[in-house]
């Protein structure tokens, strides 16, 4: 990557956070952390990060929420990664969700659906 790539991770999970940041930070990603959905439409609109760690279940703005006000008000909203502790069979198709995960996610998996969406 020639420039850092830019990861919003939103989990309102502290530990979940600082563990995906760790271990994006170690690969060369530049990350920021959110804990509700509200900071996460913040953040996206002033940082524009390239990808967003967005979990399903938020305070304050739900994931599926978030998902669809980035897909709205951003010219070029970021790819988004959602997490999930139910199982996904049941989820349709959601705006700007590029990839959905049950969690526990593999971390390799998680990298490899991001990689095609950083500089």
């Amino acid at each position: 990557m020639d420039e850092e790539a830019r990861v919003l991770v939103v989990d309102d999970h502290e530990f979940v956070r600082k563990a995906l940041s760790r271990r994006l930070e170690m690969i060369g990603c530049e990350v920021r952390l959110a804990k509700d959905g509200r900071a996460a439409i913040e953040d996206c609109i002033e940082w524009r990060p390239h990808v967003v760690i967005l979990d399903r279940k938020l305070p304050k703005l739900n994931g599926d929420d978030v998902a669809r006000l980035l897909h709205e008000k951003m010219d070029e909203p970021p790819a988004i990664i959602m997490l999930t502790g139910e199982p996904t069979h049941f989820l349709g198709p959601m705006p700007g969700v590029v990839k959905l995960f049950t969690k526990p996610v593999d971390f390799q998996d998680l990298w490899d659906a991001m990689r095609p969406y950083l500089l």
